[in-house]
C-alpha cells in the first residue's frame, strides 16, 4: 500500500513550502509594476475604450479597457473598476492613467480597484517568512 502524504511528514512540509513560495511569487510579482507605476509613473489622459462585467471565475467584476498613447505609440491596459464607476460612465469618455515610461504597458487607471501597495508587499513578507519557517522544520525532521 502506498504511503500517504501528511502535513507532519518530510514531503508534506515540502508541498506547503512549494505553496507558500508560489504564493509569495504571486503577490511580490504585483508589487514589481505597481511599485514603479506609483513612484516613478507618469501621468496622462486615456481613452476607455470598453467597460465590460466578467463573473465566472474569482476574478469578477467590472473591468474598463483604455488606451493610452506615449511617443506616438498606442497602448491599450485593462483593470478591475470600481463597481459604481463602471456603470455610471458612458462611452466614449477620458481617465486619468498612470503609466511606467520605460515601459508603457504597465499603466493603471485612478479608477482601479487595485490592492493598496503595502498590503501586497506585506503579503509577500508573510508568504516568504511561512516558506521560511517550514522549510526550517523540515530541515529540522531530517536530522
Amino acid at each position: 500500500m502506498p504511503s500517504q502524504i501528511s502535513i507532519k511528514s518530510p514531503s508534506g512540509y515540502g508541498i506547503i513550502v512549494v505553496i507558500w513560495l508560489v504564493l509569495a511569487f504571486a503577490t511580490g510579482n504585483r508589487c514589481v509594476p505597481q511599485y514603479f507605476i506609483e513612484s516613478h509613473g507618469i501621468a496622462t489622459v486615456g481613452t476607455v475604450v470598453s467597460i465590460e462585467h466578467h463573473g465566472i471565475h474569482s476574478y469578477s467584476g467590472w473591468y474598463v479597457s483604455y488606451t493610452i498613447t506615449n511617443n506616438g505609440v498606442t497602448y491599450y491596459g485593462s483593470a478591475i473598476a470600481n463597481p459604481i464607476w463602471a456603470k455610471s460612465l458612458g462611452l466614449p469618455s477620458q481617465i486619468h492613467v498612470r503609466f511606467f515610461p520605460y515601459c508603457p504597458s504597465w499603466s493603471r487607471p485612478d479608477v482601479a480597484d487595485d490592492t493598496p501597495l503595502f498590503l501586497n508587499f506585506l503579503g509577500t513578507l508573510v508568504f516568504l517568512s511561512l516558506a521560511v519557517y517550514y522549510s526550517i522544520k523540515m530541515a529540522k525532521n531530517k536530522l
